[in-house]
């Protein structure tokens, strides 16, 4: 679990930041308020590719 310190949304000029840096592929994200304690839940594409292969000698 990360800290979350801050979230920045910016519609008109298109700025999304969390805690200071820039969020990526986020497709879905869900900001809670549970008494005095703030929550966020990302949901983000990542993609992975298969690295290189090692021959058979």
């Amino acid at each position: 679990m990360k800290t979350f310190k801050s979230i920045h949304i910016d519609l008109e000029n298109g700025i999304y930041k969390l805690n200071g840096e820039s969020m990526e592929r986020v497709r879905e994200l869900t900001l809670t308020l549970d008494a005095e304690s703030w929550s966020l839940h990302i949901n983000k594409d990542e993609w992975f590719e298969e690295g290189s292969r090692r021959t058979k000698e």
